[in-house]
């Protein structure tokens, strides 16, 4: 009976653990945002070093974002950082997103979450849907894209669409993340 209830508490604690996703994308638990976050570890590299190439990654990275910076914090060492990527599939979209970077001695986090999809004004499939430039580019949770009303079968898989968009939007956030990885760990010796 001990080993049925030990298991029993096992199963409902991994379930209870596994990760929640929309379409494929990481689901944070408390805020139901899509969040990819990840502490990395940098061995031997101080705290003010990894904040100084943050910061300067987030300044290269995103220089076509009108100010990528929306809040710097040298004494706690860490940095927002507004950006998007641009996106072809399905739809020509940027998706664009917060980001939070924080640095201690020899690690640093990232928490990026805050996704909105922004649609690329096209004039000839707004006016076949019937929908203004205003309207048509109309900034919108990415959760809720990925939510639409018929974008589901029956068994809850998504269609080609939601498919297409939740891989570009991965794949997009992984260079991202490659990216900052790599500017991260390499040093003024390295260039």
């Amino acid at each position: 009976m001990k080993t049925l209830l030990a298991i029993a508490l096992f199963l409902l604690t991994l379930h209870a653990t596994q990760a929640q996703t929309l379409a494929g994308l990481p689901l944070d638990s408390a805020t139901h945002k899509i969040t990819y976050t990840s502490v990395v570890q940098v061995p031997n590299a101080t705290k003010e070093e990894l904040y100084a190439r943050a910061r300067e990654w987030a300044v290269r990275r995103f220089q076509t974002t009108k100010d990528p910076l929306q809040l710097t914090d040298a004494p706690d060492h860490s940095l927002v950082v507004k950006g998007f990527a641009p996106i072809d599939k399905p739809i020509l979209r940027n998706v664009w997103f917060t980001l939070i970077l924080s640095t201690k001695d020899g690690r640093y986090r990232y928490v990026l979450s805050d996704l909105q999809d922004r649609l690329v004004f096209n004039p000839t499939k707004a006016s076949i849907i019937g929908y203004t430039e205003e309207e048509y580019t109309k900034p919108k949770a990415l959760e809720e894209t990925l939510s639409m009303k018929g974008m589901y079968n029956r068994k809850g898989e998504p269609n080609q669409y939601i498919k297409t968009l939740s891989d570009a939007t991965g794949e997009a956030v992984a260079k991202i993340i490659a990216s900052l990885q790599q500017a991260e760990t390499t040093t003024g010796k390295d260039w």
